[in-house]
């Protein structure tokens, strides 16, 4: 196959990459999510990635950008783009409480196009476009399509044929935009639920028929445009679209430049078979791919529920979270005290240790090694945790008899996740104060609720 199509995607790849390192920069989010918090959730396994200072960070964006560019210049393509998986990689597992998927996508991208011999065309002093071995090309066409798939897939719940959270959201969002009067008409929300997972479903095969591919690429993009206009998910959108070429022809760039500029000399052949470690790395990467998304069935409960596989899965969009009461009890041989993860943790990081296991798991661990390192003796923690899934009533999450501080981080199923009750009938936390009267008028999430299922003991100690 020509290798124009495949070059493209390198030099729109890089020129995101570049772009996602100036919004961080821009936008102050380098301070923000990687130097001001207090407490560093990590993900499990990789806490061994190291944090940097400041200065540190700010040069590591700096090589990233750099890395970008040379990929979109053409410039080593390879080594650039296993120095954006590298970059991409560290800055994704410096926090946890800050994943998002179109992150993970482009670490994952980055990863696949240092296997690929995209510098076929459209390099730094050299226009001429070459041939590829197909793989290459249907490499890059595998990863979006499993994006898509998977996510028509996920969809496929009974929270979302329902029409929620999206209809939720669109009463919120559209609230207040030109688009307001359309929220007369009460079935929105299931037009857009179903026809997300008719455009995500129908994607792949209608982008690889001739005849539907261009109408299935502008609704693709008027798809994406839409999401990026109504939600905050990123480049995701914008990255997707630049990437929705590389399923037409092969060609399509060369054609479209001959209409500009005279037919360049074609490239010799490059890479028309992959090396035995290359097949090796993409079967190995193609694998991970596949079966990564159909973790959650290995674990009980409902994904959106327990998180359990919700994550690298593709699962977006799909659940409206929010913790109603979220308390941390430390007891210890001296005493007993409640924790606020409001008062410990950046905002967007206690939204998300109120409602991820994970996180849950893993501030409860922070906390009892706190108090170790303090000098208490028999610590252990436990959470008084309520959340509202998908507009239903809220339902209590954590087993509060259960010690969090005893419970080990790993992949097995937590036991200590209450089951949901679909009708929204599940148990519930009774409302007390900090000594069992009204709570005080104060801000963060304890103010507006403070709950546990039974009054606790007078505390010990401070």
């Amino acid at each position: 196959m020509s290798g124009a199509s495949l070059a493209a995607v390198r030099v729109a790849f890089g020129a995101v990459v570049v772009w996602e390192v100036w919004r961080y920069w821009s936008r102050g989010w380098i301070w923000r999510y990687y130097v001001e918090p207090e407490v560093r959730l990590t993900y499990f396994g990789w806490e061994w990635v190291p944090s940097l200072p400041y200065p540190a960070l700010l040069l590591l964006f700096g090589a990233l950008a750099g890395a970008g560019g040379c990929l979109a210049l053409g410039v080593r393509p390879r080594g650039a783009a296993a120095a954006c998986a590298v970059g991409l990689g560290w800055v994704f597992l410096l926090e946890h409480g800050r994943y998002l998927n179109h992150f993970y996508l482009l670490v994952l991208l980055a990863a696949l196009l240092a296997l690929l011999p995209t510098g076929a065309a459209y390099r730094w002093r050299s226009w001429r476009a070459g041939t590829v071995g197909a793989w290459a090309v249907w490499a890059v066409r595998a990863q979006l399509g499993l994006v898509y798939t998977y996510a028509a897939i996920a969809k496929l719940n009974a929270d979302w044929l329902r029409g929620e959270p999206i209809a939720t959201w669109l009463q919120d969002d559209l609230a207040a935009s030109p688009l307001a009067f359309l929220l007369g008409w009460e079935h929105w929300g299931l037009l857009f639920a179903w026809g997300g997972i008719a455009i995500d479903g129908l994607a792949v095969p209608l982008l690889l028929w001739r005849r539907t591919r261009v109408p299935m690429a502008l609704a693709l993009t008027a798809f994406h445009l839409f999401n990026a206009w109504v939600f905050t998910i990123g480049v995701f959108p914008w990255l997707m679209i630049a990437l929705t070429p590389i399923f037409f022809a092969p060609d399509w760039p060369e054609r479209w430049r001959q209409r500009t500029a005279p037919r360049l000399r074609a490239a010799s052949a490059v890479a028309l078979r992959p090396s035995r470690p290359v097949a090796l790395a993409l079967a190995v990467f193609a694998m991970y791919q596949v079966l990564m998304p159909l973790r959650h069935w290995a674990y009980p409960g409902d994904v959106a529920w327990t998180e359990e596989g919700h994550r690298f899965s593709w699962r977006m969009k799909l659940r409206s979270k929010d913790a109603t009461a979220a308390a941390f009890e430390v007891r210890t041989a001296e005493g007993a005290w409640l924790v606020d993860p409001a008062d410990r943790l950046m905002p967007w990081q206690a939204d998300k240790a109120s409602t991820r296991p994970d996180l849950i798991l893993a501030f409860a661990h922070r906390l009892r090694d706190e108090a170790l390192a303090a000098g208490h003796e028999d610590v252990s923690v436990h959470a008084w945790i309520e959340i509202r899934l998908n507009g239903r009533p809220p339902q209590a999450f954590v087993d509060p008899e259960v010690d969090l501080a005893a419970q080990p981080r790993s992949l097995a199923p937590k036991p200590w996740i209450l089951p949901l009750d679909l009708e929204g009938e599940g148990p519930r936390l009774f409302v007390w104060g900090w000594d069992g009267s009204a709570p005080p008028a104060r801000s963060g999430a304890m103010a507006r609720r403070v709950a546990v299922p039974r009054p606790l003991p007078p505390a010990r100690g401070a």
